[in-house]
């Protein structure tokens, strides 16, 4: 990729930069099939899936379009959706006719900008406006939206997981894969201390051993590194094997240091190399299905960490749907929580 070329434009001469009205609570509004985009770096942004009745203020923003948070960080929305008010998601609606390759490409570049902002700057409308991103040009000077979208589908796109391809390529069911949709009643549900869970006879707790990913790992595409950060399921960059230094899949993958996502819990279905700020956690029982269900509820005690507070698996407790055992003592359901996850929307896409 040559970029010499390459022209500067301003966001707003790509997009109009707009805002929602009025400011939507999540825990105020019933649960639906339509996303809410508030600030923050997972799950696209997406905070709570709602009625598309809305709170009856707020607007509702077509799809294909990119929202750019109050922290920079940027995302696709491929379909329609709300956003809060108090998170400052700065929507940003095409002067072009825009697609999902075009989008991830400009995603990226602006993702790239996001080291300009923080609590002290935010990314204000006006600010969102005048970031630039630079484009490859056809020869009257406008941006070469054709060359993007083929440098996408032939560059990016090969190298994404089956299931992810399917995603973009829209061939992916919707429905569940279970019809029997369980509702959560957690006032049965019992404490269990992570170390428990992970710990036992039916499980370990692992040091991942990496200690310098630079020194130690060359850039290839044999294996992942997983690094201490909890966007793109915490992978770094894909490296050569190093047989010494991979760390087994299937297990839970807690980041118990590191600046902005200690406390933060990923599920590796594949093996991988894993720096030394992560911990690997393995069940017998563990599986994709009851991870996912895991991982929403660990990290609702992410609060209580951060960068001068380490995650300690062994210390931490969890509220999680429970059955007694032949001993008449009380263990994770683990059978309910697969159910559970495999009862909601796209669980076939996991």
């Amino acid at each position: 990729m040559n970029t010499t070329d390459w022209k500067c434009f301003t966001i707003d001469e790509l997009f109009i930069v707009s805002l929602t009205k009025g400011d939507i609570k999540a825990d105020r509004i019933d649960d639906g099939s339509t996303p809410l985009v508030s600030s923050g770096e997972t799950n696209n942004g997406i905070v709570k899936y709602i009625t598309s009745f809305g709170d009856g203020i707020a607007k509702i923003f077509n799809g294909n379009t990119i929202t750019l948070d109050m922290f920079g960080n940027a995302y696709y929305q491929p379909n329609d959706f709300f956003a809060v008010g108090h998170g400052r998601v700065n929507i940003l609606i095409p002067k072009f006719k825009n697609n999902q390759y075009i989008s991830i490409f400009l995603v990226c570049l602006i993702n790239k900008e996001k080291y300009r902002f923080s609590y002290g700057r935010s990314v204000y409308s006006s600010v969102a406006e005048k970031i630039r991103l630079k484009l490859p040009i056809r020869n009257n000077g406008n941006p070469d939206w054709q060359w993007i979208e083929d440098y996408v589908k032939r560059n990016l796109v090969p190298k994404l997981p089956d299931k992810s391809k399917s995603v973009w390529e829209k061939c992916f069911e919707s429905k569940p894969l279970s019809n029997n949709k369980l509702k959560l009643n957690t006032k049965e549900w019992k404490w269990f201390r992570v170390g428990t869970l992970f710990g036992n006879d039916k499980g370990t707790i692992q040091k991942c051993k990496c200690n310098s990913a630079t020194e130690l790992l060359q850039d290839g595409t044999d294996i992942a590194y997983i690094g201490a950060k909890k966007s793109d399921n915490g992978i770094m960059r894909y490296v050569q094997m190093e047989k010494t230094l991979v760390t087994k899949g299937n297990c839970m993958l807690f980041i118990g240091d590191g600046q902005g996502s200690v406390g933060f819990t990923l599920y590796q279905p594949k093996d991988f190399i894993g720096s030394t700020t992560l911990f690997a956690g393995y069940n017998e029982h563990l599986n994709q299905y009851n991870a996912m269900f895991l991982i929403g509820v660990l990290d609702l005690e992410r609060y209580r960490y951060s960068y001068g507070r380490k995650y300690k698996p062994s210390e931490t407790r969890v509220k999680l749907p429970a059955i007694k055992n032949a001993q008449g003592e009380y263990e994770p359901d683990w059978q309910w929580m697969e159910d559970y996850i495999k009862g909601l929307p796209y669980s076939g896409c996991l």
